[in-house]
């Protein structure tokens, strides 16, 4: 679980952490200039459309034996938000890839601030092991 857990960090802090088809996504800039363009080509699906289609985006809830999965497909509605025409406009798609993208920062972020804080509170209790320690072999040898 702990090598799971340290190889899903490692992909956080890659420099594509959506993947090498979303594009680079090292800074916020960066990452909104990705989305726009995986929304065009993405768009590019649907030629003569102004707007992209949900039903493209919709093929990810779709299982490798090509059953869809409601589960995957509620998750991909409440990401990108399509509109009562079932429509993912070019601000949406892009908001929404920021979201996640803030999202990985912040857990980038929290993990940083909870080693810091861990090797901090190491650091104290060695410190007061050694002390304790160094009273009690004091405290055998009468010193």
């Amino acid at each position: 679980d702990i090598l799971s857990f340290r190889k899903a960090l490692s992909l956080l802090e890659d420099t594509h952490p959506f993947g090498s088809s979303f594009g680079p996504a090292v800074t916020r800039e960066s990452c909104i200039k990705s989305s726009k363009s995986l929304y065009k080509r993405l768009l590019s699906l649907s030629p003569g459309s102004p707007v992209l289609h949900f039903n493209i985006i919709g093929v990810l809830a779709e299982n490798i034996d090509g059953s869809f999965d409601d589960k995957k497909a509620k998750n991909l509605v409440r990401l990108f938000r399509p509109d009562k025409f079932d429509e993912v406009s070019l601000i949406h798609f892009v908001q929404s890839c920021d979201g996640i993208y803030k999202k990985i920062r912040f857990l980038r972020a929290s993990v940083g601030n909870s080693t810091l804080i861990d090797n901090v509170l190491e650091s104290i209790i060695d410190t007061a092991f050694g002390f304790l320690l160094a009273l009690t072999v004091m405290s055998i040898l009468e010193l």
